[in-house]
C-alpha cells in the first residue's frame, strides 16, 4: 500500500511538473508568436518606409521630368524663341501643381511666376546653393525653406538649361513642402508610427506634423545610447538602409531607414517598439489561465491514460514488430535490428536475400490455405534455426521472406539455399506434396565497395530484383544481383517511361501470324494479331521485353484496347476492299478483362467498325480463368452473345485443369506445343495431346496448336485431329502489308 501511495505521489508530482512545463511552454510559445509578430510588424514597417520612399521618389522624379522637358525646349530654341518661352512660363505653370516657376539667368536673376498670378520680378538667387549647383549641371531639390511670400515651408527644384554642352541658365520651380509631407504623413501601423526625411548629416529635411516638439536634427528626436546614434548616422550614409533604436520619453523606438536616392536623403519610419507585440500580453495571461484550468482535468485523466497506454503500447509493438502468422520479425523490425549490424563497415561481409515460394497461390488453391500456412510456418522455423550468428530474417508479406546473412564466399550462400528445400520437405510433408511440390526462389545482393551509400531497403530491393530473374526457371533456384540486372531494371524503367509517348506516336503496330487449316488442304483460315513496338531509335523492341512490364504497370489495358481497335480498323479496310470476312484473333490480358464495362467497350468498338459477328476472336490465357472462373464464365457468355469467338490460349503451359474444358463454353482451344516438348518421352507427350484433342472435339471445341516448328509435328497433329496450326513451320508473324499480299492470294474463308 505504501508503495502504491508513493507511486501515486510520484505520479501527481510528475503531473504538476508537466503542467508547469506546459504553462511555461505555453507562455514561451506565445512569446515566440509575439516575437514572430514583432518580426512581421518590422517587415511591415520596412515595407511602409519602402512605400514612402517609392512614392516620394516618383513625385520628385515626376517634377524633375516636367522641368527637364521645359528646359530642353528652352535650350534647343533660338534666342528670340527662348525669350518667348521664358515669358510663357507663367502660362505653363498655371497647368502644373508648382507654387511658382521661373527661369534663372546665368547671373542668378529670375522672374518667378506664382500660381496665384503674381510675378516676382528680379529675384536674386545668385548666392543660393541650389542655383550654383544647378549651374554646375546638377538637378537639385532643397530641404524645407521658409517662403518669403507665404511664410510657409517650401522646396525649390532646379534643373540646368543646356545649349549645346553649356549651361546657359536654370529652370526653377517651387513646391509646397506639404506636397511631400502628405506622403510621409500616411498612417504607419494604424497611426502609431510616423515618417521623416533626413539627410546624411542627420538634419530633418522634411518633418512630419505627427512629431512632437520642434526637433531639427535626428539627434534631437530622442535619447541615443551605446553607439546607437553612430549606428543611425552610418545607416544614413549607406546605400542599403537598415534599422536602429532610440528612446523618446523612456519609450524605446524602432526606426527603419530607407535611402531615397535623392541628395543623399533617407526616409525614416518610426514606431514605439512595444506596439509591435503589446496585444499578446492578454494572450499570455489567457493561455496561462487555460492551462491552469486544465490542470485538474489532466490529473484526472492521467491515471486512466497511463493504464490504457501501457496496454496499447504492448499491443502496438507486437503488431508492428511481430508477424502474426509465423511469429518472426516484421519487415520494419528487420530494418531496426539490421541497422547496427550492417553499419559496422569492414568487420563483416553481409548478404541481403529475398525469397518466396513459387506459384504459392496455386498451392493454396489446390491444398487449402491452412496447409499453405503450415508451410510458411515451417519455413520460418527453419530460418530461425540458422546457426550463423547475427543472421536475421523477416516475413515481408504473403509468402515473401527477406533477411541478412554474414558470409565469406558466395558458395556458402548457395549451399545454404540448397539445404532449405530439402529441410522444408523433411519438416513439413505437405511442402513435398505429390499434387504440387513447393519450390523456393531466392535472390542475393552482396554489396561491393561502391554500394556503401545504399540503404537497407534499397539493398533488399536489389535482392528482390535478383530473385525475379530466376523465378521463371524450373525447380528451386537462387540468383545473385549483377550489374546486368541493374541495367535491365533501368532499361525496363525507360521502356515504361516511353510507353505513353510511343502509343501516341503510333510506334505500336500490328503483325499478323497466319493460321493454317491442316485438315483442309493447308489453307490459311485466319490470323492472330500481335503487337510489335518499332521505336525510331531502338528499332524493334521484343514483346518479351515490354509485355510483362506493361502487365505489371497496368499499361497493358491501354495497349490491348489500342491493338483491338487497330485490328478492327484493318478488318474494316479489308472488307471495304470487297473481301469476305476473315477470322482475326486478338489477345486480351487479365487486367483488361477485369476492367469495368469491358464487354460493352469492346462491343462498341466492334460495332463502330461494323465488323461481322464471329469474325473477331478474343484470346484469354488460362491464368485469367484460374483467378476467377465465375467472372470469366459470365464474360464469355456475354461476349458470345455480342458476336465474339472466345478462345482459351496457352492451354497446357500452366496448371490447367480438365474442368476448364467441362465448365467453360469456349469456342476455341489453343495448345502450347512448346510446353509439351519440354518432356523427354515423346510417346507419352503425343498420347496426352491426342486425348486432349479428342476431348475437345467431343465437346465441339475447335483446336489450334501454336508454337509448331517441325513438319513431323504437323503430320502427327493432322492424324490426331487438330484443326489449325499456327507456328514457324508455316509462317512467322508478318507486317500488315505482307499479310495483305498473302491474303490477296486466296484464303479459305469458311468461318467456324
Amino acid at each position: 500500500m505504501k508503495n502504491d501511495t508513493r507511486t501515486y505521489r510520484t505520479t501527481y508530482l510528475a503531473a504538476i511538473i508537466v503542467c508547469l512545463c506546459f504553462l511555461i511552454g505555453g507562455i514561451l510559445f506565445v512569446m515566440i508568436l509575439a516575437g514572430r509578430s514583432e518580426e512581421d510588424n518590422r517587415r511591415y514597417l520596412q515595407d511602409a518606409a519602402k512605400q514612402n520612399q517609392v512614392t516620394l521618389l516618383k513625385q520628385v522624379q515626376g517634377d524633375f521630368q516636367t522641368l527637364d522637358g521645359i528646359a530642353a525646349c528652352i535650350g534647343s530654341s533660338g534666342e528670340e524663341q527662348q525669350v518667348q518661352l521664358r515669358g510663357a512660363l507663367k502660362t505653363i505653370n498655371e497647368k502644373n501643381t508648382f507654387l511658382r516657376m521661373g527661369y534663372v539667368s546665368s547671373d542668378g536673376i529670375a522672374d518667378l511666376y506664382d500660381i496665384s498670378g503674381i510675378t516676382l520680378k528680379d529675384v536674386d538667387l545668385s548666392e543660393s546653393d541650389f542655383f550654383l549647383r544647378a549651374m554646375a549641371g546638377e538637378r537639385v531639390i532643397t530641404g524645407a525653406l521658409i517662403d518669403m511670400v507665404s511664410n510657409e515651408y517650401i522646396n525649390y527644384l532646379t534643373v540646368p538649361v543646356y545649349q549645346g554642352e553649356s549651361v546657359i541658365g536654370v529652370l526653377c520651380a517651387v513646391n509646397a513642402s506639404s506636397v511631400y509631407r502628405e506622403i510621409i504623413d500616411a498612417p504607419v501601423l494604424n497611426g502609431k508610427g510616423y515618417t521623416n526625411i533626413v539627410d546624411q548629416e542627420g538634419n530633418l529635411v522634411i518633418r512630419t506634423l505627427n512629431l512632437s516638439g520642434d526637433p531639427i536634427r535626428l539627434s534631437e528626436m530622442g535619447v541615443f545610447e551605446d553607439g546607437q546614434l553612430d549606428q543611425a548616422m552610418a545607416l544614413l550614409s549607406g546605400e542599403t538602409g537598415g534599422q536602429f533604436l532610440y528612446k523618446t520619453e523612456g519609450v524605446q523606438q524602432l526606426a527603419i531607414a530607407e535611402p531615397l536616392g535623392i541628395n543623399g536623403w533617407s526616409v525614416i519610419s518610426v514606431v514605439p517598439r512595444r506596439i509591435l507585440w503589446e496585444n499578446y500580453g492578454l494572450t499570455i495571461g489567457g493561455v496561462a489561465l487555460i492551462i491552469v484550468g486544465a490542470f485538474a482535468i489532466f490529473l484526472f485523466l492521467l491515471y486512466r491514460q497511463g493504464r490504457i497506454m501501457s496496454k496499447s503500447n504492448a499491443a502496438l509493438l507486437h503488431q508492428a514488430y511481430d508477424d502474426p502468422l509465423t511469429g518472426c520479425r516484421s519487415f520494419q523490425k528487420l530494418l531496426l535490428d539490421a541497422e547496427p549490424l550492417t553499419s559496422q563497415k569492414g568487420e563483416k561481409k553481409w548478404a541481403f536475400w529475398y525469397c518466396d515460394l513459387k506459384k504459392f497461390k496455386y498451392f493454396n488453391d489446390l491444398l487449402g490455405y491452412q496447409t499453405g500456412d503450415r508451410v510458411l510456418q515451417a519455413l520460418a522455423r527453419l530460418l530461425s534455426e540458422d546457426e550463423i550468428p547475427d543472421a536475421l530474417f523477416c516475413r515481408v508479406s504473403a509468402d515473401n521472406f527477406a533477411g541478412i546473412r554474414p558470409y565469406q564466399d558466395k558458395s556458402e550462400l548457395e549451399q545454404w539455399f540448397r539445404t532449405l528445400p530439402v529441410r522444408l520437405y523433411e519438416t513439413e510433408p505437405a511442402a513435398a506434396s505429390s499434387r504440387m511440390r513447393v519450390e523456393l526462389c531466392m535472390g542475393f545482393f552482396c554489396p561491393e565497395a561502391d554500394d556503401d551509400s545504399l540503404s537497407l531497403t534499397e539493398s533488399i530491393n536489389r535482392a528482390n530484383m535478383a530473385q525475379k530473374t530466376v523465378k521463371g526457371q524450373t525447380g528451386s533456384r537462387c540468383g545473385f544481383f549483377t550489374r546486368q540486372i541493374r541495367e535491365k531494371i533501368l532499361s525496363d524503367a525507360e521502356i515504361e517511361t516511353r510507353a505513353w509517348a510511343a502509343l501516341e506516336n503510333g510506334e505500336f503496330v500490328l503483325y499478323m501470324q497466319p493460321k493454317v487449316s491442316i485438315q483442309n488442304g493447308g489453307r490459311i483460315v485466319g490470323a492472330e494479331a500481335l503487337s510489335r513496338w518499332i521505336s525510331p531509335d531502338r528499332g524493334m523492341i521484343s514483346p518479351g521485353d515490354f509485355i510483362p512490364l506493361f502487365e505489371q504497370s497496368g499499361f497493358i489495358v491501354k495497349l490491348d484496347r489500342y491493338n483491338f481497335e487497330l485490328a478492327c480498323r484493318w478488318m474494316r479496310s479489308y472488307l471495304d476492299a470487297g473481301n469476305p470476312p476473315l477470322n482475326v484473333a486478338v489477345n486480351v490480358s487479365r487486367l483488361a478483362l477485369l476492367q469495368d464495362h469491358f464487354v460493352e467497350d469492346y462491343t462498341a468498338i466492334k460495332n463502330r467498325y461494323r465488323i461481322p459477328d464471329r469474325a473477331l476472336e478474343l484470346e484469354f490465357t488460362e491464368s485469367v480463368v484460374l483467378d476467377d472462373d465465375g467472372v470469366f464464365l459470365d464474360t464469355v457468355v456475354q461476349l458470345q452473345k455480342n458476336g465474339f469467338i472466345c478462345s482459351l490460349d496457352d492451354f497446357g503451359s500452366g496448371y490447367s485443369s480438365l474442368n476448364l474444358l467441362k465448365n467453360l463454353p469456349i469456342d476455341v482451344l489453343k495448345l502450347d506445343i512448346l510446353f509439351f516438348r519440354q518432356g523427354t518421352d515423346v510417346t507419352r507427350e503425343r498420347l496426352v495431346i491426342s486425348h486432349v484433342l479428342a476431348m475437345a472435339r467431343d465437346l465441339n471445341i475447335r483446336t489450334i496448336a501454336e508454337g509448331v516448328e517441325e513438319e513431323d509435328q504437323v503430320a502427327f497433329l493432322r492424324r490426331a485431329g487438330c484443326d489449325v496450326v499456327q507456328g514457324y513451320v508455316f509462317y512467322k508473324p508478318m507486317s500488315l502489308a505482307d499479310f495483305n499480299q498473302l491474303a490477296a492470294a486466296g484464303l479459305d474463308l469458311n468461318l467456324p
